[in-house]
């Protein structure tokens, strides 16, 4: 297929500290492209933490200067937090919802509880601003790279797609569009943006249902409510443009998907304190994992004929099996454990390398493939 003058899009998963599995997964491709991945895409896409890889990526740095981040900062940000003051926490929090529902009939916009984010952030805005500092997202028009940023807008209950080739919002600061689309329900605070011509924008533009929040601040959290993968999203922005399809390459990276398996005695038993359980979390990988296969899919039948096409997600698998699937990293039950704490938890940094190592290993044919399309395709 010839591969000349397409228009190359890169997209990266949330998925917090896992970006660093993505991370190393992106340096390996670096090296069989023999060159930075920072100069191989027109568009980059990410949500959390993938929000973070591309728009650094998109601001000049290379894969293994974002890995290094992940690596030096990491222990910073994802901390090891207590797994019993957790389950504690989240106890106290369905008790006092039960409580106070009784006592004073809240409704689903009065409940505020006795419970915190994991993390403050602090450490998280530290590391985003010393690579970006006081700079704004209309820098990217200037660079001549698009990119696109998913968060949600908990105000008005829609997703937003920073996109650096609309003007309204070159004035917003590229910290806190990352903070906001790192912001994990859960794990981290939203991010309130106030800036006047955004908010006026946005609102006029946006839904006719949609209003100024209280004291002007949007508050802005995880992308990953939208679209964890934001592939699909990075595709449809380029398409409505009346681009062709056969004139894409699209390079999607997840971050690790464990196979999550419940057997019908364990769903049928399976209450809210099982589904938001913090190991794991089911529910949210759940919804995370089938919005991802649903959009590997589209994609995948989209460009089926025309396009090229390549997804790089390590599926984890701790049950045995004959049959070799390259997608596939199998671990041990012990290991599992490290991996499901992967998201909020720096420890996990070498099991993430581990799982890494074999899934480039098997996957070699396939970056090395990526690597000859780019070389193709960059004029």
């Amino acid at each position: 297929m010839n591969t000349h003058n397409k228009y190359r899009i890169f997209a990266c998963d949330g998925g917090g500290f896992r970006g660093y599995l993505s991370s190393l997964i992106m340096v390996e491709m670096e090296r069989k492209l023999g060159s930075n991945l920072n100069q191989a895409f027109d568009l980059y896409a990410g949500t959390s933490t993938g929000a973070l890889i591309a728009c650094a990526l998109a601001y000049g740095l290379s894969a293994q200067e974002i890995l290094n981040i992940y690596a030096s900062d990491g222990e910073h940000i994802f901390p090891n937090f207590s797994l019993s003051k957790e389950i504690y926490k989240r106890l106290t929090l369905i008790l006092n919802a039960f409580l106070l529902g009784k006592l004073i009939e809240v409704d689903s916009r009065t409940r505020f509880l006795a419970s915190q984010p994991i993390f403050d952030g602090t450490e998280l805005e530290k590391s985003t601003r010393k690579v970006f500092g006081e700079e704004t997202f209309g820098v990217f028009k200037k660079k001549n790279k698009r990119v696109i940023v998913i968060a949600y807008d908990c105000w008005n209950s829609i997703p937003v797609i920073f996109d650096s080739e609309d003007p309204i919002y070159h004035n917003l600061k590229i910290v806190d569009i990352l903070m906001a689309s790192s912001a994990y329900p859960g794990g981290f605070p939203s991010r309130d943006i106030s800036e006047p011509s955004f908010l006026e924008q946005w609102i006029k533009q946006s839904d006719s249902r949609c209003s100024h929040p209280p004291n002007n601040l949007l508050p802005v959290v995880d992308g990953g409510l939208a679209a964890n993968n934001p592939a699909l999203i990075a595709l449809s922005e380029y398409l409505k443009q009346d681009h062709q399809k056969s004139s894409v390459i699209l390079a999607s990276f997840g971050t690790g998907k464990i196979f999550l398996r419940f057997d019908s005695r364990q769903t049928n038993n399976m209450g809210l304190l099982d589904w938001t359980f913090p190991i794991g979390d089911p529910l949210l990988e759940t919804v995370h994992g089938g919005y991802s296969r649903i959009s590997d899919r589209i994609i995948k039948n989209l460009l089926s004929s025309e396009g090229v096409y390549f997804r790089f997600q390590p599926l984890i698998d701790d049950e045995p099996s004959e049959n070799f699937d390259y997608r596939i990293v199998h671990i041990t039950s012990e290991e599992r454990k490290q991996y499901e704490l992967a998201t909020f938890q720096f420890s996990s940094k070498g099991i993430l390398e581990k799982i890494a190592s074999r899934y480039i290993l098997s996957n070699s044919d396939r970056l090395e493939e990526l690597a000859q399309t780019l070389r193709l395709a960059i004029p």
